[in-house]
């Protein structure tokens, strides 16, 4: 993963980027279904939940790490590539400022 570009993510006040296959790719396009979490550690319930979604709608799901969270401190870049690093090069992750849910949505 292109560390340079993850930190970059720190400067925009609004980032919103894709990070599949360890690149970093900025899109205005969003996914159609979208499982935040805080992935720390990604684990079985988290993959389950994205594997129901995919067999009863038969549609892909992205994950979102938000560098900002409402309750906690914001990630560092050190454990956002951590955070990120754990999932598959074929899954795609999003890294957002959306500290809410509402936020998420929108």
């Amino acid at each position: 993963m292109n560390r340079s570009a993850l930190r970059c993510l720190y400067a925009d006040p609004q980032p919103v980027a894709r990070i599949c296959g360890g690149r970093i790719e900025t899109h205005d396009s969003r996914p159609e279904w979208l499982l935040p979490g805080s992935f720390n550690p990604l684990h079985a319930g988290h993959l389950g939940m994205a594997a129901w979604v995919r067999r009863k709608y038969q549609r892909s799901v992205h994950y979102e790490i938000s560098i900002e969270n409402v309750d906690k401190p914001p990630l560092d870049s050190a454990e956002l590539e951590r955070r990120v690093s754990q999932f598959d090069d074929a899954v795609n992750v999003w890294v957002t400022r959306a500290p809410t849910f509402l936020e998420k949505a929108q």
